[in-house]
């Protein structure tokens, strides 16, 4: 009986063992026929592409166009204004030429070139040498040019006294030109203004038959001031030598 009661308790405590060790098929978890990827790869997706996009090559491909556009263009322009220079120079000219139809002449001679504005309806005085020489020459003919000379004159022995800007003022008058005819020159240096750069100024009037002559002409450079002096002095009454010019 001792040895049944034995048997029986070794069988038991050998149930409960290999039930301790066992688990349930309920437990069993499912098997996935998906596996999720590995942590090594989920690191490859989300580790940044190191290739750069089609639009990072698109700008990165545009940056040195931009430079090249920007070359291109400022290789235009310079070419542009070379044409437009080369323009000037060949439709200016040198030689004696009558003013309009005022009567009178004026030489242009080195350094000096001369071209017709036919938008301003003026001559316009360039220098080679200089790109700030410029000057120009205009004829009014109208019944009111002689009022406009005057007020003009008193406006500027004014604004000399106003204006600090203005230094060694000079006026020259020629009242002994034949049939009452007359010629007003100023000259003068003056700082930069509003409107004006700094330089020398040179302004000629010329009282003709039917209208006034008035002759503007400025220079940084007041080595240029002997040569736009002698040709204001170059106004004159016409001769045989005075070609037509203008249009």
């Amino acid at each position: 009986m001792k040895n049944k009661n034995k048997l029986f308790t070794l069988l038991l405590v050998c149930l409960i063992a290999f039930g301790g060790c066992s688990r349930p098929v309920s437990d069993t978890p499912p098997v996935d026929e998906n596996p999720s990827p590995s942590a090594e790869e989920n690191q490859q997706q989300d580790a940044p592409d190191d290739k750069p996009s089609a639009e990072d090559s698109s700008e990165q491909n545009n940056e040195p166009k931009e430079d090249d556009d920007k070359g291109t263009q400022s290789k235009d322009d310079d070419e542009t204004d070379k044409d437009n220079q080369d323009e000037i120079s060949a439709q200016s000219s040198q030689g004696c030429y009558k003013i309009f139809d005022s009567g009178f002449e004026i030489t242009v001679s080195d350094p000096f070139n001369v071209t017709y504005d036919e938008l301003a309806n003026n001559m316009t005085i360039t220098m080679a040498s200089d790109p700030s020489c410029r000057g120009y020459i205009f004829y009014d003919s109208s019944e009111q040019s002689m009022n406009q000379l005057e007020q003009t004159v008193k406006q500027m022995e004014d604004a000399y006294k106003s204006d600090p800007t203005i230094n060694d003022m000079q006026k020259y008058v020629d009242d002994k030109q034949e049939n009452g005819l007359f010629s007003f020159t100023f000259t003068y240096s003056a700082g930069a203004v509003e409107g004006s750069p700094a330089g020398f100024y040179f302004i000629h009037y010329q009282k003709a038959d039917k209208g006034v002559i008035s002759a503007n002409l400025f220079t940084e450079r007041s080595s240029n001031s002997d040569d736009i002096m002698k040709l204001i002095d170059s106004i004159q009454l016409a001769t045989e030598n005075a070609e037509e010019y203008g249009k």
